[in-house]
């Protein structure tokens, strides 16, 4: 309900004015045309994503045509609607104080981001409520202790992996992992669980037996040409060329350049179908472009790490910025400044300095997250675990651990393979993120407790 009232009363659209940021404009998605004629060869030939979000917006555009955005903006709201809900079941979890997950459910809930998100026209919301959804069947499982909660948080595990590539298909190992651990019946829920899995690892097979690379998307050698390539000048750039480093076809072209522009580099090949044909990043020639750009990324990390490591650093601190300031929300995010400005200027603290060494930047969070999450791994390894006790705090704190190694992993991975885009990256765990830091003075009387009586679990109350 709030989402919808912001929506009329402020006017965002999903459609942008100018014209852009509609589903063609994306070179994540496929061809309105393409899933409206020929949806299933499309999908089938589809590379530079995972299908999902693809098949989602066929069923969309085949049943609203012309409506086809807006009815997606009503799903959208609808998923943000209930990662709003799923925050209270989270914080709770975390704090155990019924108070404070009301209250902090509630400011999670107007977050400007969710509103703007909700009206964008790609994936983000989607796999921004698959991580909410599967942290939320691990509460129930907590709560409840049915072993089919966990089969569903393994189906919206291996659904985020369908959907957005930087969640790879080795998440899956620790997940099931995780399952095989706390589940009852292990023999037939692993049975199922390894069956659901099957999902995710078929995209896979698909790719590499089709295309010959096994990951989710044929992007990953584009994303890590571009923050490899960061704050080197164009002349230090020619030295890594002259000295045989770098090719000079990466050089001259930047990453996600039209692929017509890299005939001249030798990549002509030709395709039959339409998908595989046009001049965006499905072309059948954008695999070997990105396996162009990480074998030269890869070398000229080999030669200048240190380089790299600063990029990662300065990518962090672009993951930091409150996840509302990217750029393509722009539009939007100028109808609801007020709000945007209570939670990215004041809340999190970008009045005090938007920015450092010229990169803009979150400081709250810039303090926090390091900070907190050390925190709660220091107070893990305060309780001095052995192998029994690990087993029993992961049985107990399933969500809280999963939240964490999520948080970890997307950090990790969206500022080592992303340089631009690190706000948006972070929108994918913003709620369950803001719930741990905020819940930690709570985990921390827990674990106090925990510290003296050993032997006692904390208050699941």
């Amino acid at each position: 309900m709030i989402a919808l009232t912001v929506k009329e009363l402020f006017g965002l659209y999903i459609q942008n004015e100018s014209g852009r940021y509609t589903w063609d404009w994306f070179w994540q998605t496929l061809p309105a045309s393409a899933l409206q004629m020929d949806c299933c060869r499309s999908i089938y030939y589809l590379h530079a994503q995972p299908p999902f979000y693809n098949l989602i917006g066929a069923g969309f555009i085949k049943c609203f045509t012309s409506n086809s955005l807006e009815a997606i903006h009503y799903f959208h709201i609808l998923l943000g609607g209930l990662m709003s809900a799923s925050a209270y079941f989270i914080l709770f979890s975390f704090s155990r104080s019924r108070a404070f997950s009301l209250l902090l459910a509630m400011i999670l809930a107007i977050h400007p981001a969710l509103f703007l998100y909700q009206s964008y026209a790609l994936y983000t919301i989607l796999a921004a409520f698959l991580v909410m959804a599967a942290l939320f069947f691990l509460i129930m499982h907590q709560q409840y202790r049915r072993d089919y909660f966990l089969l569903l948080f393994l189906f919206s595990l291996n659904l985020l992996v369908l959907t957005r590539s930087v969640f790879h298909i080795v998440l899956l190992i620790p997940a099931l992992a995780l399952v095989a651990l706390i589940c009852k019946q292990k023999k037939r829920i692993m049975l199922f669980a390894l069956l659901i899995s099957l999902l995710s690892i078929s995209w896979y097979i698909k790719n590499e037996i089709q295309f010959g690379f096994f990951a989710g998307s044929s992007w990953g050698g584009l994303g890590l040409w571009k923050i490899t390539m960061q704050n080197y000048t164009t002349e230090e750039m020619q030295e890594w060329v002259d000295k045989g480093v770098v090719d000079e076809c990466v050089v001259d072209h930047y990453p996600f350049t039209p692929p017509a522009a890299y005939e001249i580099c030798g990549f002509s090949r030709k395709a039959e179908h339409a998908v595989l044909s046009q001049n965006d990043y499905n072309n059948i020639n954008i695999i070997d472009i990105s396996g162009l750009y990480q074998r030269n990324a890869l070398r000229l990390i080999r030669h200048d790490p240190i380089h790299y490591l600063k990029n990662c650093m300065y990518a962090f601190i672009r993951f930091t910025r409150p996840s509302s300031q990217f750029k393509h929300l722009a539009n939007n995010r100028e109808k609801i400044h007020f709000l945007d400005y209570l939670y990215a200027d004041i809340l999190q603290g970008q009045f005090i300095k938007s920015r450092l060494r010229g990169i803009p930047f979150g400081p709250v969070l810039f303090l926090l997250l390091p900070t907190g999450t050390l925190f709660f791994l220091v107070l893990l390894l305060k309780t001095r675990p052995t192998a029994k006790t690990w087993i029993k705090t992961i049985n107990r704190e399933a969500p809280l651990v999963f939240t964490v190694c999520i948080v970890i992993y997307t950090l990790l991975v969206g500022s080592m393979l992303e340089y631009g885009e690190n706000d948006r990256f972070k929108f994918l765990i913003e709620m369950p993120l803001w719930s741990f830091l905020l819940s930690l003075p709570y985990i921390y009387n827990r674990y106090t407790h925990l510290l003296r009586t050993p032997d006692s679990a904390p208050n699941q109350n």
